[in-house]
């Protein structure tokens, strides 16, 4: 350092720390590659560095550009490993947005079962990292659904034996999609079993006790639990009580009854979102759902979709204004139909039975001008209707609250 050509502050700094000499190597991952680092090492001894002392030292800063490098290497496969599961996340999340857009309960729901699944095992003692486990694979529990068709995925009405088999298969669907994808493996696990029954009428494989990873008994007492609190267009939610009661009543049947004591543990304190149902809320998604309920003749929405609505607190607290109209001639029918379509932003039109017409407005006012404008035509007969008693939920309580001309 005193004959090193270096200037006066460095030399000050190694006398102010009593070194006399200094020997440095560079970092390399092999003999051959670009330098990336250096190693410097100083000595305070008069004699500096002997010969064996350097070809150690140099022996041993190969050893450590190897091991850095190989440190480095290992940081760069953990990265692109990170960004593959990354991509992996993102590609999934694509899918069940794919799915929430096509059925608007399924995005509550999926959140909710999660949050269900976690609040359970949790409970239960589970490790953080298994309840994390869990809480993907809930997220995941519905994704095979993407290849349920929309006639069974969106139809606001009970299955017929056909159609449930078809919902069925989202479990297997779910599975195939994702088993060639390592990261999902433990995950879909437990999701392709979340319907199978403790006592063995589950599906797909028909598993029985504890047969059923518990996991998955988790998932699925958290599935029901929601199905049961939710609104959805063809039934009305249990309250928080029924829906433990009938967890507790299939205890030992559908689910596992361990499971179902933690459950039900939680789910009595549990406040449930009075809001959460499947009610269409835009024009567009009324007209979704509405598709299942037309009437292939004039195209107005038929009974059985008026039969629905009038279980709906919301349509008839909105809908309050209607008429009944009786109409003598098929001609007649179409036209009438035809206008009523025209004007379906302000104006709910049911066709019943072969000749009649039921119309519904939350404005009085236009409902008032559309009869104004056919009442004088011949073979018709208009009949006022309110829906302002909301003990009506029937067709057959409705026709009997019409006061008849």
């Amino acid at each position: 350092i005193r004959t090193y050509d270096t200037d006066n502050s460095y030399r000050q700094w190694a006398k102010n720390h009593k070194f006399t000499s200094l020997i440095s190597f560079p970092l390399k991952k092999d003999s051959v590659s670009e330098v990336y680092g250096v190693v410097v090492v100083f000595s305070s001894r008069k004699e500096g560095f002997e010969i064996e002392e350097i070809s150690m030292l140099e022996e041993l800063s190969g050893d450590i550009g190897f091991a850095v490098n190989s440190f480095r290497q290992n940081d760069e496969i953990e990265k692109l490993h990170n960004e593959k599961i990354r991509n992996y996340e993102e590609t999934i999340l694509a899918f069940i947005k794919m799915i929430e857009e096509r059925d608007p309960y399924t995005a509550g729901h999926t959140a909710r079962v999660a949050k269900y699944s976690k609040m359970i095992a949790t409970k239960m003692g589970y490790a953080k990292d298994e309840v994390e486990k869990l809480y993907q694979a809930a997220i995941l529990h519905d994704i095979g659904k993407i290849s349920t068709p929309d006639s069974v995925l969106l139809k606001p009405s009970h299955l017929n034996k056909l159609e449930y088999q078809l919902i069925q298969q989202h479990v297997k669907a779910g599975y195939e999609m994702l088993k060639d994808v390592e990261f999902y493996h433990e995950l879909i696990e437990i999701m392709r079993h979340h319907h199978e029954h403790y006592d063995g009428n589950g599906y797909p494989n028909g598993l029985k006790g504890d047969e059923i990873p518990e996991l998955s008994a988790i998932m699925a007492v958290a599935d029901a639990f929601d199905a049961m609190t939710s609104n959805r267009i063809y039934k009305k939610c249990k309250s928080v009580k029924s829906a433990i009661d009938e967890l507790i009543n299939l205890k030992g049947k559908q689910f596992n009854p361990k499971v179902v004591e933690v459950a039900v543990e939680i789910f009595k304190d549990i406040k449930i979102d009075s809001t959460i149902n499947q009610n269409p809320k835009t024009i567009i998604e009324n007209e979704r759902l509405a598709y299942y309920y037309k009437d292939s003749l004039t195209n107005l929405y038929n009974e059985d979709y008026l039969t629905v609505l009038l279980n709906q607190k919301d349509f008839k607290q909105k809908y309050m204004h209607g008429y009944y109209i009786t109409i003598n001639e098929e001609e007649t029918l179409h036209s009438i139909a035809e206008e009523l379509l025209d004007k379906s932003n302000s104006i709910m039109p049911f066709r019943y039975k072969e000749n009649s017409i039921i119309i519904f407005s939350d404005k009085q006012h236009d409902i008032d001008l559309f009869i104004k404008s056919i009442k004088n035509r011949p073979n018709i007969q208009l009949d006022k209707i309110d829906l302002k008693n909301n003990a009506i939920n029937t067709i057959s309580e409705l026709l009997h609250s019409i006061h008849y001309n």
